[in-house]
């Protein structure tokens, strides 16, 4: 502010980008003064005939009289405002001149269409090398109203929220990938949401725009921020870009500069006050890009956007993509080719293409895809009918072993470009796939395999499993290993915040400050106290707790936690809620139960707490498979319709010969005493066994759950190994009573040692019929994830559900 009252022009400097960057950027546009702070001007590249005042020092004044350049030119509105860097096609930014007429527009489109004034609080979250930047404190700064400033770890999900809520901000600008995963429950119907920087999604807009002002804001860098406005309609169901700001004209054109009709699509043009300058020092460019007017007066010019829309007939603007290659990122322009020639000057590599791909609606990432120099690697199944372009087509000339390479030009590329411009994924191939004019067919470009990417280390631990299986969901990916980085894996900043938020829904309780410092299973542990996982240990785990239709159950096996259960929410449909019951005296102080049937009816209370009629769906493993049969019966006895009752590998005692027996072991006769050995007490014999078998239990344990001294301590294991203990003689002690009705019963096969149907062992407490399923494992590997997909896969059809 104080630059532009002085007549001058600023260029913002993000201390973050690479070093190679902010040199570029001081070399290009010559700046006659740099206003740092303490620590970025120690990080500055030699500058020669530039003035380095650092902020909160007493600035000499010698510097400032040597400071050539600064003072301005008398306020003339053409006059340079300033200079911000975009992406360049060519491989190198290019800088936006920005004029005083601009930002005049800018702040009357601002009081006119916004209303922003005294009293109101603007929220400022664009860092100040972006465009939006001059947006924010524009709108707030010269309409009376107070400028609020999101701090840096305050900047997404959760944290966001709550800080625009306490700060009572009325105006926030945000781009749709954050308005995606921000709740909306903050903001009254008086707050006005502005989305800008990239294409609105119809899904966001509807669920933003309900209940309060939403507007849809468009503008490239070169036309002064904005230069077309849309008040949302939720209604509507189509998102537009709406019509021209104050100040402002748009054209849709064809190839010849000709007007098209409404409904047509074209290129989209942009003149009036908010036109940019130009390009700093790049006249030839200019000149492509910023065009004579054949609709304006003598000299006048229009901005070629490159960005393809059309005009409805009730003359409202809507957005169709763009014309060439450029992409939006999270909101920031890239183009693709500045990435691929920071990747083609690795020596290792080749020739580099880059495009944007999104598997997932609204998530766009950068793919990287490599031929190394001199062509060595271990390829795949190279397919030859066809020849050289059908094989690399087919995605069969990715190279499995890249000796590194991915690895090394990710490290070299994170070195000069900035976070949104680095691709999520870097794929090596052999060769590039071509068009019959030798062209890169893009299309024809392989998805790349994340899955690829991940590490040989499985999670081993019940802690390492619950943080990998909320990696791989909010991944998309089969699995993740414990050592594998978030971000190498496809992630970035915006899926970090879903990644903490599922976290958070487990009983996890993780910063997202802590996530960026540390984005492996591994790292996050380290990270991780006992109050963290406090949650996660509660009788009722929610494992997901949205949903419309009814919710599943998961009884605890012996152990009595059910975080095991966790990887069914990759596999079960998203609209069923899932939820895990675990056994009391986990958080050590609540008192464990001392029967089944008295599990039972605590369950039945948190069921109910959840989903206060039925149909309930049950499902439960090993041990809790006899206490999801206890809870049917008890549900039944109360009036209630159990629609499933799923026994997960578990079966009520019987006579030994008809008792399955761990593989290998043989039918023994009861043991009996050495005939050697005195006479010893029973009770003393009983207190022996169970001494025995909790330390046997407790071994168990340790290696099942352990995992950070802090966050799974000592006394927990001991815990967990109680339960079983308590799991086992209750499960002898209980009467079983009969439940009527069907149940489906998945058996592993592995521990099998006789072929006599299993179901005939519950048929004494199950009326119906009893459907045997047999899964390829054995009884400890039911909770993996692919069993548990496999289970579901029989669930789904044995009910007739719709996945």
């Amino acid at each position: 502010l104080g630059v532009l009252k002085a007549g001058a022009a600023y260029l913002p400097v993000d201390p973050g980008y690479p070093a190679g960057r902010i040199a570029f950027m001081l070399a290009d546009a010559r700046p006659a003064v740099v206003l740092a702070s303490a620590a970025a001007a120690a990080e500055l590249p030699p500058l020669v005939g530039v003035a380095v005042l650092v902020a909160g020092q007493p600035p000499l004044a010698g510097e400032l009289a040597g400071a050539a350049g600064v003072r301005g030119a008398g306020g003339l509105v053409g006059q340079l405002a300033y200079v911000i860097y975009t992406s360049g096609s060519t491989g190198v930014p290019k800088a936006v001149a920005v004029s005083h007429a601009g930002f005049a527009s800018l702040a009357a489109g601002h009081a006119r269409f916004l209303g922003a004034g005294p009293g109101d609080v603007v929220a400022q979250f664009a860092s100040a090398s972006f465009d939006t930047f001059g947006w924010e404190w524009t709108m707030a700064l010269l309409s009376g109203a107070a400028l609020v400033v999101v701090p840096d770890d305050r900047r997404l999900g959760p944290d966001l929220a709550g800080f625009l809520a306490r700060a009572g901000a009325r105006f926030v600008t945000l781009p749709p990938a954050v308005l995606a995963v921000l709740d909306e429950g903050w903001a009254g119907p008086g707050v006005v949401v502005v989305a800008a920087g990239e294409a609105l999604p119809a899904q966001v807009m509807a669920r933003w725009a309900a209940g309060r002002v939403m507007v849809n804001s468009y503008g490239p860098t070169e036309t002064t921020i904005d230069a077309t406005a849309w008040r949302c309609d939720p209604a509507g169901g189509r998102v537009a870009i709406g019509r021209p700001v104050v100040n402002t004209r748009v054209f849709v054109l064809d190839g010849w500069l000709g007007l098209v009709p409404a409904g047509v699509a074209g290129e989209l043009y942009v003149a009036g006050a908010g036109l940019a300058r130009g390009y700093w020092g790049r006249a030839g460019l200019t000149a492509e890009r910023f065009v004579a007017c054949p609709f304006g007066v003598a000299g006048e010019r229009m901005y070629r956007t490159g960005d393809l829309a059309k005009w409805t007939p009730g003359g409202v603007l809507e957005y169709l993509g763009r014309a060439d290659d450029q992409v939006k990122v999270r909101g920031f322009r890239v183009e693709p080719g500045e990435v691929e020639a920071v990747l083609a000057a690795h020596p290792g590599v080749a020739q580099a293409v880059v495009t944007v791909r999104e598997e997932t609606p609204g998530d766009k990432r950068l793919a990287a895809y490599l031929v190394p120099a001199g062509g060595d690697g271990i390829v795949g199944d190279v397919v030859t009918d066809g020849g050289a372009e059908a094989a690399a087509a087919a995605g069969a000339w990715v190279i499995t072993d890249d000796g590194g390479l991915a690895e090394a030009v990710r490290a070299f590329v994170a070195r000069q470009l900035p976070e949104h411009m680095l691709p999520s994924a870097v794929v090596v191939m052999q060769a590039l796939p071509l068009t019959p004019s030798g062209k890169v067919d893009r299309d024809a470009l392989p998805a790349p395999d994340h899955a690829a990417a991940s590490s040989s280390r499985e999670a081993t631990t019940y802690l390492e499993q619950i943080l990998c299986g909320a990696f791989a969901e909010v991944l998309g990916l089969d699995q993740v290993g414990v050592d594998d980085s978030f971000f190498e894996l496809g992630g970035h900043s915006l899926l970090a915040v879903s990644l903490v938020e599922r976290l958070n829904e487990l009983g996890v309780q993780v910063a997202l400050q802590a996530f960026f410092a540390a984005p492996t299973v591994a790292g996050l542990i380290n990270w991780l106290d006992r109050s963290s996982i406090q949650e996660a240990f509660g009788v009722l785990l929610q494992i997901r707790a949205r949903g419309s239709k009814p919710p599943i159950f998961c009884i605890h096996p012996a152990g009595g936690v059910s975080w095991c259960y966790t990887p069914l929410a990759r596999c079960v449909p998203a609209d069923y809620p899932l939820y895990g019951l675990q056994a009391r005296g986990l958080d050590g102080t609540s008192q464990v139960a001392s029967s089944i049937r008295d599990m039972a009816t605590d369950y039945i209370e948190q069921i109910r707490a959840v989903q206060e009629f039925g149909p309930y769906y049950l499902l439960g493993w090993s041990t809790g498979g006899i206490i999801g049969h206890e809870i049917a019966v008890q549900l039944q006895a109360a009036g209630e319709q159990v629609a499933a009752l799923v026994i997960l590998d578990a079966y009520p005692p019987a006579r030994r010969d008809e008792r399955q027996a761990p593989a290998g072991d043989e039918a023994q006769p009861e043991a009996e005493a050495d005939e050697a050995d005195e006479p010893q007490d029973p009770d003393d014999l009983e207190a022996s066994a169970q001494e025995t078998r909790l330390a046997e239990l407790l071994d168990m344990v340790r290696r099942r759950y352990a995992g950070n001294s802090e966050v799974v301590t000592d006394e927990d294991l001991m815990i967990v190994a109680r339960n079983f203990q308590n799991s086992e003689s209750s499960f002898y002690a209980h009467e079983f009573q009969e439940f009527d009705g069907d149940a489906v019963l998945m058996v592993a096969s592995e521990d099998r040692i006789t072929d006599a149907p299993t179901a005939a062992l519950w048929q004494p407490y199950v009326s119906g019929e009893i459907t045997e399923f047999s899964l390829p494992c054995n009884h400890e590997d039911m909770m993996r994830p692919d069993m548990l997909a496999q289970i579901w896969a029989h669930i789904s059809a044995w009910l007739n559900l719709e996945n």
